[in-house]
């Protein structure tokens, strides 16, 4: 007990080294040499931020493409006067990328993305890796970016200007802040924080440049996960507060479009003190205009909801409609593609096949489809006419299933009762036997499935030629299923943006289950009056197999039960799965193994015994054909700000960190 409380607190100590260390991804000796931040700030207090940033691979750093960058626009403000007289609250900021480019101003690829309260701008091509020295020049706009106070007689710039979330060192650091007005900073607090987030280390610089700038550089190099935070008091009136929008609204998906901008209104909108006209659009509503003047740092809270358009109404009622108005397109296309000729005759018992009918077009014809275990069939009735024979090599039944295959001899081609696909089969399968003209069906295995398809097509050729069916129900059944899956997508896409999320899945559900219905119609294959007629022939063969001996009696002239008759139908009874019912009937009378058929671990023969032995072997050749046949927030930071004699490194906004991918 005492070892495995060890192993918990030592596991629970790693972890939470982990969680405070990231692992970094930086290669060995990865390093930024130069990193210099310019922050432009606005007479609207908008911050226009460039960073240049000279990043070094070494040669250790292999299958590098870049470098990321990650900057947080949304982070907490706690105790920001000294006397704390108020709440800690969020702060949010918002945020646009420019441009990113090299030294040179030639562009670089790059990728933003916007995660729950930061955004990483991922630069570099993922087809290309880079090595040595690369200097990456960043530039974006921060709105909201400035701390106005409202019980202080002061502003306040509060900025993480090197991030402390990089992953590798920085050897030299330094940042540059530009203000629209001349600002006495000699009645002004200037501080500068480094280390990692939380410190009060000073090894930093901060100085007047001129009367607009402030310089800031660190005096020592900056660790991983070490960064740099500035801090500057600004007299009132320096700078303009924006007015603060936000909305509420019953509706989603609402953009909100102003001085030839937009965005969501989801988020808060800043306005410059003035009158403005705002828009409120969103796909199948009608434009709502609004004119606000507002005066700054003020708060408003606007409720919007849009009225629908004509048009939104119009095509909300149609795709409604659509899918009762889809039944009778159901009956239609039933109607028109899935309903076969009526035979002349209803379904009664056939004793024999219809002339010139395989087994294989009896399986196909009877269930409009190619099944693998009609093959089998084929070469039982190989077997039946001494063209090949079938060998049990196993010791049981039913775990044993090994069987091979030995030619007799080569079917004739003007032999009228064997097809050219029937043929066909034969020489493919031995194709693979060995000098003794034998083949295991084993070795069939990753072989003969490159044959499936080609005598499947043969098959569908044959039935074809006779006219059986209107039209080939394997590329009516391709067309359909194609036009399905393109429709699909398409139609949920429309019904989206005209009906929303919610209204869309019921729509889209009950359009699921329509489209269901017409392939179901549109599958179906449809026959011609010939062969309606020889499908009902087909039909009654199966039933004569199918059908219970105490019920024979009720067939008049039904033929002898003899193992000639048993032999000529089990290729039938074996494309229909009925070779057990079958093999039921002559379990009296076939008592000895055919020629055709050697094997051992008997203990006594019935056509029961054959029947199983030969589902095996059929499911054995099955598995060996079947195989590969075509088939028809992150990095972050936390802190707080501070006025007057207060503030650490990290506590600021902007910053963030990044490292290279």
């Amino acid at each position: 007990m005492p070892k495995i409380k060890k192993f918990v607190f030592l596991f629970l100590l790693v972890l939470g080294f982990l969680l405070q260390n990231p692992i970094s991804k930086a290669a060995p000796g990865e390093k930024i040499l130069d990193y210099t931040t310019e922050v432009f700030v606005q007479e609207d207090s908008t911050l226009k931020i460039r960073e240049t940033i000279v990043y070094d691979f070494t040669k250790q750093a292999r299958n590098k493409h870049g470098i990321y960058r990650i900057v947080p626009f949304k982070y907490k403000i706690e105790n920001l006067s000294a006397e704390k007289d108020f709440a800690s609250t969020y702060k949010e900021t918002q945020y646009k990328v420019l441009k990113v480019v090299d030294e040179q101003g030639k562009k670089y690829n790059y990728k933003t993305t916007e995660k729950e309260t930061e955004f990483e701008i991922k630069i570099g091509d993922p087809d290309k890796t880079v090595r040595g020295t690369k200097i990456y020049i960043i530039e974006y706009e921060i709105l909201n970016g400035i701390i106005f106070h409202e019980k202080l007689d002061y502003d306040e710039f509060y900025w993480n200007v090197i991030g402390h979330q990089w992953q590798v060192p920085i050897q030299s650091a330094k940042s540059i802040i530009y203000f629209p007005q001349e600002i006495d900073f000699s009645t002004q607090t200037l501080l500068c924080f480094t280390g990692a987030v939380g410190e009060k280390e000073k090894d930093c610089q901060i100085k007047k440049l001129r009367s607009k700038t402030i310089k800031v550089n660190s005096l020592e190099p900056l660790k991983a996960y070490e960064g740099m935070t500035a801090i500057i008091t600004l007299p009132k009136d320096i700078l303009i507060q924006n007015a603060q929008i936000e909305f509420t609204s019953d509706q989603e998906g609402i953009d909100v479009h102003y001085q030839k901008k937009e965005q969501s209104i989801d988020k808060i909108l800043y306005l410059k003190p003035g009158t403005h006209v705002l828009q409120f659009k969103k796909p199948g509503y009608k434009t709502m205009e609004k004119e606000i003047s507002v005066k700054e740092g003020e708060r408003l809270t606007l409720e919007v909801n849009l009225k629908k358009a004509l048009w939104y109404q119009i095509a909300r009622t149609i795709m409604y409609l659509t899918p009762f108005l889809a039944v009778f397109l159901i009956y239609w296309i039933y109607k028109k593609f899935g309903r076969s000729a009526k035979a002349d005759k209803p379904v009664i018992p056939q004793y024999e096949p219809p002339k010139g009918i395989t087994p294989i077009e009896a399986g196909m014809i009877s269930g409009n489809k190619f099944n693998i275990n009609f093959i089998s069939s084929t070469l039982i009735k190989f077997a039946t006419k001494g063209y090949l024979k079938i060998i049990y090599e196993g010791k049981d039944l039913k775990k044993d299933k090994d069987f091979k295959l030995k030619k007799l001899k080569q079917p004739n081609s003007n032999d009228p009762q064997i097809e050219f696909y029937e043929k066909e089969i034969f020489d493919f399968i031995f194709e693979y036997a060995d000098k003794n003209k034998e083949v295991k069906t084993a070795d069939l295995k990753n072989k003969f499935f490159i044959k499936v398809n080609l005598i499947q097509k043969s098959v569908w050729k044959n039935i074809f030629s006779q006219k059986i069916y209107t039209r080939n129900p394997k590329l009516q059944k391709t067309a359909v299923f194609f036009i399905f899956l393109v429709s699909l997508p398409v139609g949920f896409f429309i019904s989206l943006i005209i009906l929303g999320f919610l209204e869309t899945f019921v729509v889209f559900l009950t359009w699921l289950i329509v489209s269901f219905g017409i392939l179901f119609a549109a599958f179906r294959a449809q026959k011609s009056k010939h062969g309606a007629n020889l499908n009902n022939e087909i039909l009654g063969l199966k039933e004569y197999i199918k059908v219970a001996e105490a019920d024979r009696i009720k067939f008049h002239n039904a033929p002898a039960k003899t193992p000639q008759h048993f032999e000529e139908l089990l290729p039938f009874a074996m494309v229909f799965g009925l070779e057990k019912q079958w093999a039921r009937k002559f379990q009296d009378i076939y008592l000895t193994a055919p020629e055709w058929y050697e094997g051992r671990g008997f203990d006594g023969f019935n056509a029961i015994v054959l029947s199983n032995s030969l589902g095996n072997m059929s499911s054995n050749l099955n598995s060996a054909m079947a195989y590969h046949v075509p088939s028809s927030s992150g990095s972050g930071f936390s802190g707080g700000g501070f006025s007057s004699g207060g503030g650490f490194s990290g506590g600021g906004g902007g910053g963030g960190g990044g490292g290279s991918w």
